[in-house]
Protein backbone atom coordinates (compact mmCIF):
# COMPACT_ATOMS: atom_id res chain seq x y z
CA UNK A 1 0.00 0.00 0.00
CA UNK A 2 2.57 2.34 0.82
CA UNK A 3 4.58 1.47 -2.47
CA UNK A 4 0.95 2.79 -4.28
CA UNK A 5 0.53 5.73 -2.19
CA UNK A 6 3.82 7.09 -2.76
CA UNK A 7 3.69 6.62 -6.73
CA UNK A 8 0.26 8.03 -7.11
CA UNK A 9 1.27 11.61 -4.91
CA UNK A 10 3.66 12.00 -7.53
CA UNK A 11 2.05 11.27 -10.86
CA UNK A 12 -1.08 14.04 -8.67
CA UNK A 13 2.51 16.14 -8.40
CA UNK A 14 3.39 15.84 -11.62
CA UNK A 15 0.45 16.35 -13.14
CA UNK A 16 -0.43 20.00 -11.13
CA UNK A 17 3.19 21.00 -11.35
CA UNK A 18 2.45 23.94 -13.28
CA UNK A 19 -0.21 24.83 -10.97
CA UNK A 20 2.33 25.47 -8.53
CA UNK A 21 3.35 28.41 -9.23
CA UNK A 22 1.66 31.04 -9.35
CA UNK A 23 3.60 34.18 -10.45
CA UNK A 24 1.61 37.75 -11.10
CA UNK A 25 3.98 38.56 -13.81
CA UNK A 26 5.95 35.58 -15.53
CA UNK A 27 4.37 32.80 -16.83
CA UNK A 28 5.46 28.64 -16.50
CA UNK A 29 6.54 27.76 -19.87
CA UNK A 30 8.15 24.20 -18.63
CA UNK A 31 9.24 22.93 -15.50
CA UNK A 32 11.60 20.19 -14.77
CA UNK A 33 10.61 18.23 -11.19
CA UNK A 34 13.22 15.11 -9.62
CA UNK A 35 11.15 13.23 -7.60
CA UNK A 36 14.51 11.35 -6.02
CA UNK A 37 14.80 13.05 -2.15
CA UNK A 38 17.01 15.32 -1.15
CA UNK A 39 18.77 16.90 -4.16
CA UNK A 40 18.96 20.54 -5.41
CA UNK A 41 19.49 22.31 -8.89
CA UNK A 42 22.16 24.06 -7.90
CA UNK A 43 23.73 25.93 -11.15
CA UNK A 44 22.55 26.41 -15.25
CA UNK A 45 23.65 28.11 -18.40
CA UNK A 46 22.79 27.96 -22.11
CA UNK A 47 24.82 25.48 -23.81
CA UNK A 48 25.15 24.29 -27.89
CA UNK A 49 21.43 26.17 -27.81
CA UNK A 50 19.95 23.82 -25.46
CA UNK A 51 20.28 23.90 -21.66
CA UNK A 52 22.36 22.31 -19.01
CA UNK A 53 21.58 22.09 -15.42
CA UNK A 54 23.79 21.18 -12.28
CA UNK A 55 22.16 18.73 -10.00
CA UNK A 56 23.50 18.24 -6.34
CA UNK A 57 22.81 15.18 -4.18
CA UNK A 58 24.94 15.84 -1.39
CA UNK A 59 23.89 13.19 1.06
CA UNK A 60 24.77 10.77 -1.37
CA UNK A 61 27.65 12.51 -2.92
CA UNK A 62 27.19 13.07 -6.01
CA UNK A 63 26.60 15.29 -9.38
CA UNK A 64 24.05 14.95 -11.98
CA UNK A 65 24.57 16.98 -15.01
CA UNK A 66 20.91 17.06 -16.86
CA UNK A 67 20.49 18.39 -20.56
CA UNK A 68 17.46 19.96 -21.64
CA UNK A 69 15.93 20.92 -24.97
CA UNK A 70 14.52 24.34 -24.83
CA UNK A 71 10.85 22.84 -25.45
CA UNK A 72 11.67 20.97 -21.61
CA UNK A 73 12.65 17.60 -23.13
CA UNK A 74 15.65 15.88 -21.00
CA UNK A 75 18.25 14.70 -23.68
CA UNK A 76 20.56 13.25 -21.52
CA UNK A 77 21.80 12.68 -17.60
CA UNK A 78 25.16 12.26 -16.53
CA UNK A 79 26.47 11.27 -12.94
CA UNK A 80 29.70 12.19 -11.55
CA UNK A 81 30.46 9.87 -8.38
CA UNK A 82 32.62 12.09 -5.47
CA UNK A 83 31.49 15.34 -6.25
CA UNK A 84 29.65 17.75 -4.76
CA UNK A 85 29.49 20.63 -7.01
CA UNK A 86 29.85 24.20 -6.57
CA UNK A 87 30.53 26.10 -10.01
CA UNK A 88 31.93 25.53 -13.32
CA UNK A 89 33.24 27.37 -16.51
CA UNK A 90 33.78 26.37 -20.24
CA UNK A 91 36.90 26.92 -22.05
CA UNK A 92 37.79 25.70 -25.13
CA UNK A 93 34.68 24.02 -25.48
CA UNK A 94 35.70 21.80 -22.33
CA UNK A 95 33.41 22.20 -18.82
CA UNK A 96 35.35 22.52 -15.80
CA UNK A 97 33.47 22.07 -12.54
CA UNK A 98 34.48 22.80 -9.11
CA UNK A 99 33.32 21.30 -6.17
CA UNK A 100 34.43 19.48 -3.18
CA UNK A 101 35.00 15.49 -2.03
CA UNK A 102 34.44 14.74 1.57
CA UNK A 103 36.69 12.32 3.27
CA UNK A 104 36.60 11.59 6.97
CA UNK A 105 35.39 14.62 7.76
CA UNK A 106 37.63 17.03 5.39
CA UNK A 107 36.75 18.52 2.11
CA UNK A 108 39.13 18.70 -0.33
CA UNK A 109 38.76 20.96 -3.14
CA UNK A 110 38.00 18.68 -5.99
CA UNK A 111 38.30 20.10 -10.00
CA UNK A 112 37.01 18.12 -12.99
CA UNK A 113 37.61 18.38 -16.58
CA UNK A 114 35.04 17.14 -19.38
CA UNK A 115 34.51 17.16 -22.72
CA UNK A 116 31.92 18.29 -24.99
CA UNK A 117 30.41 15.13 -24.52
CA UNK A 118 31.13 15.24 -20.84
CA UNK A 119 33.71 12.64 -21.18
CA UNK A 120 35.90 12.95 -18.28
CA UNK A 121 39.27 14.23 -19.15
CA UNK A 122 40.73 15.12 -15.80
CA UNK A 123 40.11 14.65 -12.42
CA UNK A 124 41.88 16.39 -9.58
CA UNK A 125 41.97 16.37 -5.55
CA UNK A 126 44.24 19.19 -3.95
CA UNK A 127 45.49 18.48 -0.62
CA UNK A 128 44.50 21.93 1.03
CA UNK A 129 41.72 20.59 3.41
CA UNK A 130 39.26 22.57 4.90
CA UNK A 131 38.70 25.66 2.82
CA UNK A 132 35.42 26.69 1.05
CA UNK A 133 35.52 27.02 -2.58
CA UNK A 134 33.27 29.84 -3.83
CA UNK A 135 33.36 30.06 -8.00
CA UNK A 136 35.63 29.70 -10.88
CA UNK A 137 36.25 31.86 -13.23
CA UNK A 138 38.14 31.83 -16.73
CA UNK A 139 41.34 34.41 -17.10
CA UNK A 140 42.72 34.28 -20.82
CA UNK A 141 43.46 30.80 -21.11
CA UNK A 142 43.93 29.94 -17.61
CA UNK A 143 41.21 29.31 -14.60
CA UNK A 144 40.86 31.22 -11.35
CA UNK A 145 39.67 29.70 -8.47
CA UNK A 146 38.37 31.69 -5.65
CA UNK A 147 38.13 30.35 -1.83
CA UNK A 148 38.55 30.70 1.36
CA UNK A 149 38.42 29.46 5.07
CA UNK A 150 36.90 31.70 7.98
CA UNK A 151 37.17 31.21 11.73
CA UNK A 152 35.82 33.78 14.15
CA UNK A 153 39.36 35.38 14.54
CA UNK A 154 40.47 35.41 11.22
CA UNK A 155 39.66 34.49 7.39
CA UNK A 156 42.26 33.49 4.21
CA UNK A 157 41.52 34.08 1.10
CA UNK A 158 42.93 31.90 -1.50
CA UNK A 159 43.30 32.34 -5.05
CA UNK A 160 44.23 29.47 -7.45
CA UNK A 161 45.48 30.05 -10.92
CA UNK A 162 44.94 26.99 -13.13
CA UNK A 163 45.87 25.45 -16.41
CA UNK A 164 43.23 23.87 -18.68
CA UNK A 165 45.28 20.56 -17.48
CA UNK A 166 43.07 21.24 -14.32
CA UNK A 167 47.47 21.77 -12.46
CA UNK A 168 47.75 24.41 -10.53
CA UNK A 169 50.29 27.05 -11.39
CA UNK A 170 50.04 29.42 -8.77
CA UNK A 171 48.56 29.75 -5.67
CA UNK A 172 48.09 33.00 -3.82
CA UNK A 173 47.07 33.95 0.27
CA UNK A 174 45.97 36.73 1.64
CA UNK A 175 45.18 36.42 5.45
CA UNK A 176 42.67 38.97 7.56
CA UNK A 177 42.79 39.56 10.84
CA UNK A 178 39.01 39.23 11.54
CA UNK A 179 35.80 37.40 10.05
CA UNK A 180 35.87 38.03 6.39
CA UNK A 181 33.73 36.16 3.82
CA UNK A 182 33.90 35.78 0.12
CA UNK A 183 30.36 35.18 -1.09
CA UNK A 184 31.05 35.91 -4.85
CA UNK A 185 33.88 37.35 -7.31
CA UNK A 186 34.00 38.14 -11.24
CA UNK A 187 36.81 38.88 -13.40
CA UNK A 188 36.89 41.81 -15.72
CA UNK A 189 39.80 43.82 -17.24
CA UNK A 190 42.83 42.23 -15.25
CA UNK A 191 40.91 42.84 -12.05
CA UNK A 192 39.43 40.52 -9.70
CA UNK A 193 36.05 41.78 -7.91
CA UNK A 194 35.10 40.09 -4.68
CA UNK A 195 31.61 40.82 -2.64
CA UNK A 196 30.64 39.48 0.53
CA UNK A 197 30.71 40.90 4.38
CA UNK A 198 33.17 41.57 7.31
CA UNK A 199 32.15 41.25 11.25
CA UNK A 200 32.79 45.15 11.97
CA UNK A 201 34.27 46.29 15.74
CA UNK A 202 30.15 46.45 16.85
CA UNK A 203 30.02 42.63 15.60
CA UNK A 204 27.55 44.00 12.59
CA UNK A 205 27.69 42.95 8.99
CA UNK A 206 29.02 45.28 6.61
CA UNK A 207 29.47 44.43 2.87
CA UNK A 208 32.47 45.00 0.90
CA UNK A 209 33.77 45.35 -1.82
CA UNK A 210 37.48 44.33 -2.77
CA UNK A 211 39.24 44.08 -6.26
CA UNK A 212 43.17 41.97 -6.60
CA UNK A 213 45.13 43.02 -9.98
CA UNK A 214 45.57 39.43 -11.24
CA UNK A 215 48.99 40.92 -12.67
CA UNK A 216 50.42 41.90 -9.47
CA UNK A 217 48.13 39.61 -6.93
CA UNK A 218 47.92 42.94 -5.12
CA UNK A 219 44.70 44.68 -3.69
CA UNK A 220 43.62 47.86 -5.19
CA UNK A 221 40.15 48.35 -4.35
CA UNK A 222 39.10 47.79 -0.84
CA UNK A 223 35.49 49.83 0.04
CA UNK A 224 33.10 48.65 3.05
CA UNK A 225 29.43 49.83 3.56
CA UNK A 226 27.67 49.29 6.69
CA UNK A 227 25.19 50.84 9.14
CA UNK A 228 23.39 50.24 12.36
CA UNK A 229 22.79 45.96 11.48
CA UNK A 230 23.95 43.87 8.59
CA UNK A 231 24.48 44.71 5.53
CA UNK A 232 25.87 41.19 3.15
CA UNK A 233 27.02 41.30 -0.44
CA UNK A 234 26.11 38.25 -2.48
CA UNK A 235 26.58 38.76 -6.31
CA UNK A 236 28.54 41.50 -8.15
CA UNK A 237 28.29 41.52 -12.05
CA UNK A 238 29.62 43.32 -14.63
CA UNK A 239 27.53 45.98 -16.64
CA UNK A 240 29.33 48.27 -19.31
CA UNK A 241 32.21 49.32 -17.17
CA UNK A 242 30.52 49.49 -14.31
CA UNK A 243 29.55 46.80 -11.23
CA UNK A 244 26.34 45.57 -9.70
CA UNK A 245 26.27 44.55 -6.10
CA UNK A 246 23.30 42.88 -5.20
CA UNK A 247 22.84 41.84 -1.41
CA UNK A 248 20.82 42.53 1.75
CA UNK A 249 20.56 45.57 4.23
CA UNK A 250 18.80 45.72 7.52
CA UNK A 251 20.00 48.86 8.58
CA UNK A 252 17.57 50.95 6.79
CA UNK A 253 13.99 49.32 7.43
CA UNK A 254 11.61 51.14 10.04
CA UNK A 255 10.61 47.30 11.38
CA UNK A 256 14.62 45.94 11.03
CA UNK A 257 13.42 43.26 8.57
CA UNK A 258 16.32 42.35 5.72
CA UNK A 259 15.59 43.86 2.37
CA UNK A 260 17.35 43.42 -0.83
CA UNK A 261 20.01 46.02 -1.35
CA UNK A 262 21.11 47.05 -4.98
CA UNK A 263 24.08 49.17 -5.80
CA UNK A 264 25.81 50.59 -9.42
CA UNK A 265 29.28 50.80 -8.36
CA UNK A 266 32.35 52.36 -10.57
CA UNK A 267 35.65 50.67 -10.93
CA UNK A 268 36.64 52.60 -8.54
CA UNK A 269 34.24 52.26 -5.81
CA UNK A 270 32.16 55.33 -6.57
CA UNK A 271 28.21 54.95 -6.10
CA UNK A 272 26.66 56.04 -9.31
CA UNK A 273 23.21 54.68 -7.49
CA UNK A 274 21.70 52.31 -4.04
CA UNK A 275 18.47 51.66 -4.15
CA UNK A 276 16.54 49.30 -1.69
CA UNK A 277 13.37 47.14 -2.42
CA UNK A 278 11.27 45.84 0.39
CA UNK A 279 9.08 42.82 0.21
CA UNK A 280 7.51 43.28 3.57
CA UNK A 281 8.97 40.08 4.28
CA UNK A 282 12.81 39.13 5.20
CA UNK A 283 14.32 38.67 2.13
CA UNK A 284 17.32 36.83 1.18
CA UNK A 285 19.52 36.57 -2.02
CA UNK A 286 20.42 33.75 -4.02
CA UNK A 287 21.21 34.89 -7.54
CA UNK A 288 21.06 37.95 -9.87
CA UNK A 289 22.03 38.24 -13.79
CA UNK A 290 22.03 41.25 -15.90
CA UNK A 291 20.86 40.79 -19.60
CA UNK A 292 21.65 42.30 -22.69
CA UNK A 293 19.62 45.53 -22.10
CA UNK A 294 21.76 45.97 -18.80
CA UNK A 295 18.65 45.11 -16.66
CA UNK A 296 19.17 43.19 -13.51
CA UNK A 297 17.20 39.89 -12.67
CA UNK A 298 17.62 38.98 -8.89
CA UNK A 299 15.95 35.45 -7.36
CA UNK A 300 15.93 34.75 -3.73
CA UNK A 301 13.26 33.80 -1.03
CA UNK A 302 10.96 35.84 1.52
CA UNK A 303 10.71 34.63 4.74
CA UNK A 304 7.62 35.27 6.38
CA UNK A 305 6.27 33.04 9.32
CA UNK A 306 4.19 29.96 7.27
CA UNK A 307 6.53 29.73 4.32
CA UNK A 308 9.36 30.68 2.64
CA UNK A 309 8.84 32.25 -0.37
CA UNK A 310 10.90 32.21 -3.88
CA UNK A 311 10.68 35.43 -5.60
CA UNK A 312 12.08 37.06 -8.59
CA UNK A 313 12.69 40.82 -9.06
CA UNK A 314 13.58 42.72 -12.37
CA UNK A 315 15.62 46.38 -12.75
CA UNK A 316 16.13 48.66 -15.69
CA UNK A 317 19.76 49.84 -15.66
CA UNK A 318 18.90 52.74 -13.43
CA UNK A 319 17.67 50.75 -10.59
CA UNK A 320 13.96 51.44 -11.11
CA UNK A 321 11.50 48.43 -10.58
CA UNK A 322 9.66 47.04 -13.15
CA UNK A 323 8.16 43.84 -10.88
CA UNK A 324 9.03 42.11 -7.50
CA UNK A 325 6.74 39.23 -8.02
CA UNK A 326 6.39 36.65 -5.25
CA UNK A 327 5.38 32.90 -5.33
CA UNK A 328 3.71 32.54 -2.45
CA UNK A 329 2.30 29.37 -2.20
CA UNK A 330 2.12 26.48 0.84
CA UNK A 331 5.44 24.78 0.17
CA UNK A 332 8.53 26.24 0.75
CA UNK A 333 10.19 27.05 -2.82
CA UNK A 334 14.20 28.10 -2.78
CA UNK A 335 16.02 29.25 -5.88
CA UNK A 336 19.53 28.59 -6.50
CA UNK A 337 20.44 30.26 -9.85
CA UNK A 338 18.63 32.61 -12.14
CA UNK A 339 19.56 33.26 -15.82
CA UNK A 340 17.94 35.29 -19.54
CA UNK A 341 17.73 33.89 -22.26
CA UNK A 342 15.60 35.11 -25.41
CA UNK A 343 13.05 36.97 -23.32
CA UNK A 344 12.91 33.81 -20.68
CA UNK A 345 13.71 33.40 -17.62
CA UNK A 346 15.26 29.88 -15.89
CA UNK A 347 15.46 29.37 -12.55
CA UNK A 348 16.80 26.53 -10.89
CA UNK A 349 16.54 25.42 -7.22
CA UNK A 350 14.45 22.94 -4.88
CA UNK A 351 11.12 22.45 -2.85
CA UNK A 352 10.98 21.34 0.50
CA UNK A 353 8.04 18.70 0.60
CA UNK A 354 6.40 17.36 3.20
CA UNK A 355 3.77 15.30 2.30
CA UNK A 356 6.44 12.37 2.23
CA UNK A 357 4.47 9.60 4.43
CA UNK A 358 7.30 10.32 7.21
CA UNK A 359 8.34 12.33 9.70
CA UNK A 360 11.16 14.23 7.70
CA UNK A 361 10.74 16.63 4.99
CA UNK A 362 12.85 16.51 1.81
CA UNK A 363 14.21 18.69 -0.73
CA UNK A 364 12.90 17.95 -4.35
CA UNK A 365 14.97 19.35 -7.32
CA UNK A 366 13.57 21.51 -10.09
CA UNK A 367 14.48 23.77 -13.22
CA UNK A 368 11.76 26.24 -14.43
CA UNK A 369 11.74 28.37 -17.82
CA UNK A 370 9.64 31.52 -17.20
CA UNK A 371 8.60 34.15 -19.81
Amino acid sequence: MAYIKKYLFILVFLCFSSLIFSFNFLSLKWSFIDTQNENIIVKGTEKDGNYIAFQSISKEQYTNILSFTKEGTVTSKVKISNFNFIDFQILEENLYMLGTYNSAGTNFLSLICMDKDYNILFRKYYSKGNISPINIRTYGNELIITANSVSSEKSTLYLFTVDKYTNIIQENSYEFSMTVEIKDSVITNDMLYMTGFLDNKESKLDLFVKSINLKTKKFVLEKVWGAKYNEVGTKIIPSEGYLIIVGTNESFNEIKTRDVWVMKISATGDTVWSRIYDSSFIDEVNDACVDEAENIYITGTSITQESQDLFVLKLNKFGEKLYFDIDKDKETNLSSFIFEDSSNIILGGYFINTDTGSDTSVSTGIIMVLN
